[in-house]
């Protein structure tokens, strides 16, 4: 078993991941080198909001991150008390507990949601400001090449 398990875990580290991140940072490379020779002054002015895009994607990440983080023990409360009554229904309906056992679950659902709408609210939020960076690196480019090919410093 530890050997079978040591086998995926090897594959994980060099599996498909390791060969994609190294195809991305052999296309950052040329892609760098190719804009440096063609047009060098809009390549800086594109990697100056390199370091804009980054923040935002990182920011987003962390966001949705730690709000799927508790995600899990709020629905499993849930879960845990229609299971406790379903197990347990002679002993809910003997003692006529079920309209109670209904209430603590609407309750622990209300609560529930009203932090998924939150989370939403939140999620929603990081992503659009992480949009929002990344299409205004975008603008930022095309509006610098339309100055260059308008002064005639670029001949695209």
């Amino acid at each position: 078993a530890r050997l079978s398990g040591d086998a995926q875990k090897v594959h994980s580290l060099f599996g498909p991941q390791l060969a994609t991140q190294f195809q991305a940072a052999v296309c950052l490379f040329a892609g760098l080198i190719i804009a440096f020779v063609t047009q060098w002054k809009l390549a800086l002015v594109t990697l100056s909001a390199v370091p804009a895009v980054t923040f935002g994607g990182l920011a987003e990440m962390k966001f949705i991150i730690g709000l799927s983080a508790s995600d899990g023990t709020e629905y499993a409360n849930a879960g845990n008390v229609a299971t406790e009554t379903v197990s347990a229904i002679r002993t809910v309906l003997a003692f006529n507990l079920a309209s109670v056992k209904v209430t603590e679950y609407h309750t622990i659902l209300k609560r529930t949601a009203k932090t998924a709408v939150k989370k939403g609210i939140t999620g929603g939020l990081a992503f659009g400001f992480s949009q929002f960076l990344i299409f205004g690196a975008f603008s930022l480019s095309l509006w610098y090449g339309g100055q260059l090919i308008s002064s005639r410093e670029a001949d695209f």
